[in-house]
């Protein structure tokens, strides 16, 4: 919970830990956080086997290279990155992490760092043959910075993040009655 408040959002983080009535009811922490955006990069289970065992995060610096657009690192307004990997059946998800991408902290040290990640192209065919490639940088996961990278799906026996039949925007539905009007 510490590293979720040190992220540089505008949020709340009320720690229950010395509230005995909110210990019996399950509750560590509550955070109110103001309207944040979020963004999901999801990667197929079988790309696993290319990493390393610690995990990487493969960042977008170019979409489309033939035009020379940016990619998502440079272009996302979104507060987080939600990066998943699918299962092996893609019914669930396996493993997320969400990445505070606009703090000032992660994009200083991305751009003091980006030429120590290796960079990789990926070429995409469209239907009816169109293409284009991507260029990324490929981040293993122990290289982040502390408070900026936050596991919140476990692989299934590993933690909390059993969780089932539940997708990821089911992690982020406001409280009945506080939805947006």
């Amino acid at each position: 919970m510490r590293r979720l408040q040190d992220w540089q959002l505008k949020s709340k983080v009320q720690d229950y830990s010395g509230n005995l009535e909110k210990q019996r009811e399950g509750i560590d922490s509550r955070i109110d956080w103001e309207h944040a955006n979020f963004d999901t990069k999801a990667r197929d289970f079988d790309t696993r086997k290319h990493m390393p065992p610690e995990g990487d995060i493969v960042i977008e610096t170019m979409s489309v290279v033939e035009s020379n657009k940016l990619g998502w690192y440079y272009t996302s307004k979104a507060d987080f990155i939600a990066y998943v990997w699918w299962n092996p059946k893609k019914t669930d998800l396996y493993e997320g992490y969400l990445i505070a991408l606009q703090d000032p902290r992660f994009r200083n040290w991305f751009e003091q760092n980006i030429l120590k990640f290796k960079e990789i192209e990926a070429e995409t065919v469209a239907k009816g043959g169109k293409r284009w490639h991507t260029l990324s940088r490929v981040v293993p996961i122990p290289r982040f910075p502390q408070g900026i990278l936050f596991k919140f799906i476990e692989p299934p026996g590993k933690g909390w993040g059993l969780h089932g039949n539940k997708r990821l925007d089911n992690y982020w539905k406001p409280p009945k009655g506080q939805e947006d009007d």
